[in-house]
């Protein structure tokens, strides 16, 4: 019973859908399908009609699709999809439908990353195909005494599109967190459809009940073992890879997880190594290998990590910063500057390369010049209280006391337990009142 005050509530409802997560784009087709079924809107009102009053909620969804993929761009998010051809993109769309149905009717192996094969098996792309299509011509076969079966399983396909990865987005080949509206399609038409079974069979019901109570009580299990992934970050990975979803990306996040839980730099490595193990171009464990090597003074190791990832990408700014660290720990200063002005032609706002300038004109005296590259990482990072306490601390050596003031306070502010910035401001206050 459509009503102008209940249109603006619908509006409403889809924005501050579409605000709180993209998925929602496809909104306007979902209401479509609600006016094939259950609403049966169709065809006692034209499907043009229907199509023009969605109109409104339809460029909503447009205008959030646009500013999601320029974001995307903007921060290299989507730079990983160049690798794939479009062939590659549907293939794996296809395989991840079939993933996804094999997650939902059994959550053992989850994971918060699977990562992109490139090209599936062209019997795999096949078969997963085979399946969608089989299904959809018999959903479509029963639409007339079934309706609920062409409603699920058109939810389910459209309602995953902006995450299937036809535009590649990451380095994901499928993830969990986006299937949870797809999935509302697929239950209703089980739900339905174990309705219409019990109403036709009325002697199945006892054993539709006890199945129901069986798998409900094997979900509840898989959810009480799940559960304490969600610990903490290390759980996490530890259990994603235990349950068999093993990979290079959660090697090196484990490995990750493993620092800032305070784990040894030998537990930390470990992992990096493996991941290289797993796929031995991972350009972010040899870049944190190297690092560690940097730091125990083993310049040959170091040195051969990174040639060997500048091997596989010679345009990656990290890569190039990380050789500009090595070149300084050296002591070729003109060789480090050159590498981190390298690195910051590829990235304006590589942070790293930054603060790397930064530190060599403070040590030539070029203040200015510093200045300039920690203000350059506070537009980045605007909660980097370690570098807003250092240009703090800069300002009130040349003289510009209240907007050091500022910045130290704002550093304090920030993180309250930062010693270095309540100790400056401390000498602040003690050179005021010396005046």
């Amino acid at each position: 019973r459509p009503s102008p005050v209940r249109y603006v509530l619908v509006a409403l409802a889809a924005a501050s859908a579409l605000l709180s997560k993209p998925m929602a784009v496809t909104l306007p087709a979902t209401l479509l399908l609600l006016d094939f079924w259950p609403l049966r809107r169709w065809p006692e009102k034209s499907w043009r009609a229907l199509v023009v009053e969605k109109l409104p909620i339809l460029a909503l969804s447009l205008a959030l699709s646009a500013i999601t993929i320029v974001a995307q761009h903007s921060i290299g998010a989507a730079n990983y999809g160049a690798r794939f051809g479009l062939a590659d993109r549907l293939g794996n769309a296809l395989v991840s439908y079939v993933r996804y149905l094999g997650k939902l009717a059994w959550p053992q192996t989850l994971a918060p990353f699977y990562p992109h094969p490139g090209a599936w098996p062209a019997w795999t792309v096949g078969g997963a195909a085979l399946l969608v299509v089989a299904v959809g011509v018999a959903a479509w076969c029963w639409r007339a005494h079934r309706p609920w079966l062409a409603f699920g399983w058109a939810w389910y396909l459209g309602t995953l599109v902006p995450a299937i990865g036809l535009v590649q987005v990451g380095a994901q080949a499928m993830a969990d967190r986006y299937s949870y509206l797809p999935q509302l399609g697929l239950y209703t038409a089980l739900a339905w459809g174990a309705a219409e079974l019990a109403v036709a069979r009325p002697r199945l019901r006892p054993a539709l009940v006890a199945a129901f109570v069986v798998l409900l009580a094997a979900f509840a299990v898989r959810t009480w073992r799940q559960v304490p992934a969600w610990r903490g970050s290390v759980a996490l990975y530890e259990q994603a890879i235990a349950s068999g979803e093993d990979n290079a990306t959660l090697r090196y996040l484990l490995a990750v997880a493993y620092a800032a839980a305070g784990r040894t730099e030998a537990e930390v490595a470990a992992q990096f190594r493996r991941a290289i193990e797993i796929r031995p171009d991972y350009i972010n464990a040899h870049t944190q290998l190297a690092s560690f090597a940097l730091r125990r003074g083993d310049l040959a190791e170091a040195r051969r990590r990174l040639d060997e990832t500048f091997r596989h990408e010679s345009r990656n700014p990290s890569v190039i910063k990380s050789l500009g660290s090595l070149a300084k720990i050296e002591g070729d200063v003109a060789r480090a500057r050159a590498r981190f002005e390298e690195a910051l032609l590829l990235q304006p706002n590589h942070v790293e390369s930054h603060y790397e300038l930064a530190q060599l004109d403070f040590q030539a005296q070029q203040l200015d010049s510093g200045r300039a590259h920690l203000e350059a990482i506070l537009r980045t990072e605007p909660w980097n209280f370690g570098v807003t306490t250092e240009l703090g601390i800069l300002l009130a050596n040349i003289g510009q006391r209240a907007e050091s003031r500022r910045l130290l306070e704002r550093a304090l502010w920030i993180n309250p337990a930062h010693a270095p910035a309540r100790t400056n401001l401390r000498a602040l206050d003690e050179l005021e009142r010396a005046k």
